[in-house]
């Protein structure tokens, strides 16, 4: 029983922690703030119950944090394949007057912007600019060569660069 009080605390413990990054990451992959949540609340279900699966006491924080991104990452996917993402926000979910926005959210345009990018290289510039990931972690996450993610990071930031300021015309420096 001690190791499921274990768990249990542990988890809460990353929740408390990391909740808010995550649905701001989520976010950044769906297009609903209500199925960012659902996302992220559905990860860390899984974190859970694999707990002992992870490691023989249980991941380390690094690991879990890790895991969880990757779970945002795949059912954010997931939601995306099965067509539930919403094309509304749902009541409730808009932010308070005054809040900062998260980073790599620069506004209406540029969420949009990045919203309209394929979903390969959405999840790359999420990952790298919002969670803050190498490229060779990026690619870890992803299952994909660091090479992919540099390719995928160049076309993304042109792909915005043509959309947020036309003047740039998709020319990278």
């Amino acid at each position: 029983m001690s190791a499921k009080r274990d768990a249990d605390a542990a988890v809460t413990a990353l929740y408390d922690a990391h909740y808010r990054p995550l649905v701001a990451l989520a976010a950044l992959l769906v297009t609903d703030a209500g199925l960012a949540e659902d996302v992220v609340q559905d990860s860390f279900v899984a974190l859970h119950r694999g707990w002992r699966l992870l490691g023989r006491e249980g991941p380390g924080d690094d690991q879990a944090l890790s895991y969880l991104r990757r779970c945002v990452v795949n059912r954010s996917r997931a939601a995306q394949r099965r067509g539930v993402l919403r094309s509304v926000r749902a009541p409730g979910h808009e932010p308070a007057p005054g809040q900062r926005p998260a980073p790599g959210q620069g506004g209406p345009a540029a969420l949009a912007a990045l919203h309209a990018l394929p979903p390969r290289q959405r999840e790359v510039l999420a990952l790298q600019h919002y969670a803050g990931l190498s490229a060779s972690q990026t690619a870890r996450m992803l299952g994909t060569s660091t090479t992919a993610v540099q390719r995928h990071t160049a076309r993304a930031m042109a792909s915005l660069r043509t959309v947020l300021d036309p003047r740039a015309g998709g020319n990278v420096p």
